[in-house]
């Protein structure tokens, strides 16, 4: 992608000099960031105009950038050329209209039709760019997803959601751990729907900043603005929603939105952390209405998954790694997207540093500290407390001699997550959880995995729990803790 630069046919045959010329003096990585697809240049004779979208991007762009676009345009044009800088009047005429508006909240929700606004809520519009000048943040897209068997449905249905809002999969929930891609397919859809459809109202957010401006029209009396904007939305997204577990009052508003929506045959898709039947704070219509969609699951991604993830990222940040490093860093960092990022942005700040391809021993070296520091070590204690607070059971009830499957059923998970998530042997864990024996351990273990391999539902209090997702819940909050 390169910037969008608006001149004469003439003037054509300078454009790639003057990118060249940018592109060297400002740098690839700050080229990549602030002028790849992000700012309008005017070209006018011998003067290059940068268009920007707010007076605070202008300051930042001429500040950091001024004297490299000036010794730019002198390099293609010679001495006399010019240098300006300009706000786009259409965004400014929107600033405008909204402030002129005293009869309305006010809201920056994404759902302006005809600009590319950052779909990141704040206080104040974003520019027409793939980043945000205040967090840095980068436009996610479909076509830069890594598909696996991990997340294939969630991102077949994903695709088919942007294609045709409202057709099909309403509402379309996505849930997973931390780091598995649902904010990307999330974002992903938003900018497909924003191309294909740019007259549509969509609005994406945080379940967090749902509340907040739930919160402030409240206390500012403008509760039928805030309806208005939320429930005329073509396309509600809204990410992390277990945010709202357990807050009544910003629950039933959640509802109220989710019912106008789905009467008005309007596109949802959410993201969460769990299924929503794990969210046991919340109220049985909502979680029905959740689970009535289409539930996509994203699985922590495998070795292979994580390795094309790890070839996609290094090309896209321009490092020169090779294939023994990658493998090394898909295999080293195995519990989230996340781990994978961090770990190709310290390589690529020790490639800058010493100007030099790294080696394997190198990479090794830079990772070390890293690599420590993403391992997580869970005692038996924590799988103790995690499971107690799972499902409402006290330490003593757990260890107890209890066979009611209440008790029973949560102690042989507890017991076969300790397997799996600490070195602690057979008899350690027995003793921990009441004293039993290193057989009763062998045979919790041998019935979950059996469990498992049958996708048979664990029944708990009279309601029946998907195994696989409860696991996961669980194996996440103890990572998380």
């Amino acid at each position: 992608m390169q910037p969008n630069i608006i001149c004469d046919a003439d003037d054509k045959d300078r454009i790639v000099t003057l990118r060249d010329a940018i592109r060297e003096l400002v740098g690839r990585q700050n080229y990549n960031l602030w002028f790849e697809s992000k700012l309008d240049l005017l070209i006018t004779g011998d003067s290059l105009t940068i268009m920007v979208s707010s007076p605070f991007e202008q300051t930042w762009v001429q500040r950091q950038f001024g004297r490299q676009l000036q010794r730019a345009v002198k390099k293609v044009w010679g001495p006399s050329a010019g240098l300006n800088f300009q706000v786009r009047a259409k965004l400014a005429r929107q600033e405008e209209s909204t402030s002129e508006a005293p009869s309305t909240i006010s809201l920056p929700l994404s759902s302006d039709s005809g600009t590319d606004s950052q779909p990141d809520i704040s206080h104040q519009r974003k520019a027409q760019t793939d980043r945000d000048p205040l967090t840095g943040q980068t436009r996610r897209l479909l076509s830069e997803f890594v598909v696996g068997q991990e997340n294939e449905l969630a991102f077949t249905a994903s695709c088919r959601v942007s294609e045709s809002p409202g057709q099909q999969y309403n509402p379309l929930v996505i849930y997973g751990g931390v780091g598995t891609g649902k904010t990307h397919l999330l974002d992903g859809i938003y900018w497909s729907v924003r191309k294909r459809n740019p007259q549509l109202n969509v609005l994406r957010m945080t379940a967090e900043t749902f509340a907040n401006f739930f919160s402030q029209a409240l206390c500012e009396r403008k509760l039928p603005a805030f309806r208005h904007k939320m429930r005329s939305a073509d396309l509600l997204l809204l990410d992390d929603i277990e945010f709202l577990d357990g807050k009544k009052v910003f629950q039933e508003e959640f509802l109220h939105t989710i019912k106008k929506l789905e009467d008005s045959g309007k596109q949802m898709v959410f993201t969460t952390d769990r299924h929503p039947r794990l969210m046991e704070k919340s109220r049985e219509e909502m979680t029905s209405r959740l689970s009535a969609g289409m539930l996509c699951r994203l699985e922590t991604p495998s070795q292979e998954t994580r390795l094309k993830i790890v070839k996609a990222k290094t090309r896209r940040m321009g490092m020169g790694l090779t294939p023994e490093i990658q493998d090394y860093v898909a295999s080293r960092f195995s519990r989230s997207v996340r781990e994978l990022e961090g770990a190709l942005n310290c390589l690529q700040h020790a490639e800058s540093m010493n100007e030099q391809r790294l080696t394997l021993n190198g990479a090794r070296t830079v990772l070390s500290d890293l690599e420590k520091d993403c391992r997580r070590l869970i005692h038996l204690s924590d799988i103790e407390r995690c499971v107690c607070r799972f499902f409402g059971l006290q330490p003593e009830e757990l260890k107890s001699k209890s066979r009611k499957k209440t008790v029973s059923h949560p102690r042989m998970l507890a017991m076969f997550l300790s397997r799996k998530l600490t070195q602690s042997p057979y008899s350690a864990i027995g003793d921990h959880f009441g004293g039993r024996s290193h057989s009763t351990v062998v045979s919790a273990e041998n019935a979950v995995e059996n469990w498992l391999e049958e996708s048979r539902p664990l029944s708990i209090s009279s309601r029946e729990w998907s195994l696989s997702d409860v696991l996961g819940t669980l194996e996440r909050e103890l990572e998380a803790s």
